[in-house]
């Protein structure tokens, strides 16, 4: 993790630092001013609706902190000036506490249950990274305090997620790239759908083959591939038509898609544009 400082006008040697962490420790990411993962660009730890990883190239390595927060950081407008693009995808990152560092007297304070889900949604469920500050204290161990948040947060996410009610229902989409890449592998672990690349207006739809009590839908791409849809709905079945439930920008690695609980058993994916192709990895509900 490294920070600049700047208040001051110390130069940094950050080809220097970059060389010698590698050479220690090559899997290590490096964050922040670094060529790894940057800083999402907010203190409020949550990602933009329009969170893309492919970004242009000068904002790596020590980009001046006015470019880091802007809310647009690739979209076709901003990347089609870029010389060279890079694949950069953001953390967020937060503390349980008031600050980055353990106060007794900040006990009280810790973040309640809903404002770390809430953060873990937008974060996480938003194509970031979340990173949680857990401080040590003074005697060098955890707070228990901070311990019972994590592990309440650990129950709660199990909650949320219990059951995938997509697994084993039915996939159909309105284009295929090939067999390998059928609509049937958009909930299989080891491939993905793919769309035909020249296609427009693409659709994936579920059907689970039976109605369940639903409020969260989960879409991740194989962003092995890259990262290419832009613009998407989703809808489920009732009253014999299609009923549009939400709409959403960027997907990327993960996307949880927070719906008004509903009876449902067949949800549809519209993807309205997409960079050439579509593809999906993960596609659960819960």
């Amino acid at each position: 993790w490294l920070p600049k400082d700047n208040k001051t006008n110390f130069r940094y040697d950050w080809a220097s630092y970059y060389q010698k962490i590698r050479e220690l420790q090559p899997d290590a990411m490096i964050f922040e001013c670094g060529p790894d993962i940057r800083w999402v660009g907010n203190s409020g730890s949550f990602a933009r609706s329009q969170e893309w990883n492919v970004v242009p190239f000068n904002l790596l390595n020590n980009a001046p902190i006015k470019r880091i927060v802007e809310q647009d950081l690739g979209s076709r407008k901003v990347i089609k000036k870029a010389e060279e693009l890079v694949w950069y995808p953001p953390i967020t990152y937060t503390s349980l506490r008031k600050g980055m560092f353990y106060h007794q007297e900040e006990e009280a304070d810790i973040k309640m249950l809903s404002n770390i889900l809430d953060i873990y949604f937008n974060s996480v469920g938003n194509n970031g990274i979340l990173a949680i500050s857990i401080p040590p204290s003074h005697l060098g161990i955890i707070d228990k305090a901070d311990v019972d948040s994590l592990a309440t947060l650990g129950i709660q996410l199990g909650i949320e997620f219990k059951e995938n009610f997509a697994e084993g229902g039915e996939f159909t989409a309105s284009s295929e790239r090939d067999e390998l890449h059928s609509a049937k592998m958009a909930g299989d672990e080891k491939s993905y759908w793919a769309s035909a690349e020249t296609d427009e207006d693409i659709t994936l739809t579920l059907d689970m083959g039976k109605v369940n009590f639903i409020n969260k839908i989960v879409l991740g791409e194989n962003t092995a591939t890259g990262q290419q849809i832009e613009k998407f709905n989703l809808y489920y079945y009732f009253d014999k038509k299609w009923n549009k439930i939400y709409s959403g920008k960027t997907i990327g690695r993960k996307k949880i898609c927070n719906l008004p609980p509903m009876n449902a058993r067949r949800i549809k994916l519209e993807i309205k544009k997409t960079r050439g192709f579509a593809t999906i990895k993960t596609f659960e509900v819960y």
